[in-house]
């Protein structure tokens, strides 16, 4: 993930947006987020007056190089409130507790990686991983949490989190599950596994099926097939073309209608969506150690 992503996660704002305060193009902003370095210098320029951090920093894709300044710009974003059922409270628990530990631990090495650390388990759309933290280095690192009370070190992955960790995995990224057993109890642990290892090892395989009683005659839109396709969630599109999720959801489901042209201008902006095949229809899979 580039640093100019990481940043507008953290401002909360999408592509569209802060190209806009920028003063650059969108179609600009997703390829200085894709690659790096990419076009001139004066767009560079452009964005460090906006951010308030350098362009060294944009260009040499290095997050410890954001200056406090920064933070003090530019607070950080509003989160949704804690709540919902017996099972969502445990679960925000250890997320909390991860978030608390990542930022801590890089408070040792660098204080803007420990701002930087993103709770991403707090939005309402999930990208498939639920905190974004960093090694020693700036390297991001992707976690997701599962949090249970009893002593089996095994857990489940929803089909977004295992596309989103294979996806990520498969582009050099780092995605890391840190489960909690026996939570609350004397023997609580923490055990922390690197996908990629699980995947070698042969350790992950699908454990339940979802079977739908509705027709299997019922029509989906082509957006809407690629999207569930490539195991991304309305918001992570939405976000990546420069739209908001209910334009999208309207789009999708025929609420509201959009020409094809300007439609297709703003894919041509950022359609990466590999279709992903040869997977069988689960929902979960289980990791076991």
């Amino acid at each position: 993930m580039h640093i100019i992503q990481i940043l507008r996660s953290y401002l909360g704002i999408t592509q569209q947006e802060l190209a806009q305060k920028a003063g650059i193009s969108q179609p600009d902003l997703c390829e200085m987020e894709i690659k790096t370095p990419y076009g001139r210098i004066d767009k560079y320029q452009r964005l460090s007056d906006y951010l308030g951090i350098s362009v060294h920093a944009l260009v040499t894709n290095d997050c410890r190089l954001v200056p406090s300044s920064f933070f003090e710009r530019h607070p950080p974003r509003t989160y949704t409130e804690k709540g919902g059922t017996a099972n969502m409270e445990l679960g925000r628990s250890g997320e909390d507790a991860v978030f608390d530990l990542e930022r801590h631990r890089l408070a040792q090495i660098n204080t803007s990686l420990a701002s930087l650390v993103l709770p991403f388990y707090k939005l309402r759309h999930r990208p498939g991983y639920d905190i974004l933290s960093f090694d020693a280095s700036g390297v991001p690192i992707f976690i997701e949490v599962k949090t249970t009370t009893d002593d089996n070190p095994d857990f489940a992955l929803t089909k977004q989190e295992y596309l989103t960790a294979c996806k990520l995995t498969k582009a050099g990224e780092v995605y890391r599950i840190y489960r909690y057993t026996s939570w609350g109890r004397e023997n609580q642990a923490l055990n922390i596994f690197d996908f990629a290892q699980l995947q070698d090892g042969r350790q992950i395989y699908p454990a339940t099926y979802l079977c739908s009683t509705s027709s299997p005659n019922k029509a989906v839109s082509g957006i809407t097939y690629c999207r569930e396709k490539a195991g991304m969630s309305k918001g992570e599109l939405a976000d990546r073309i420069g739209i908001q999720t209910m334009h999208l959801w309207r789009y999708e489901n025929g609420k509201q209608q959009c020409s094809v042209g300007d439609f297709t201008r703003k894919l041509q902006t950022y359609w990466t969506l590999q279709l992903i095949s040869c997977l069988p229809p689960m929902s979960n899979y289980v990791c076991q150690y």
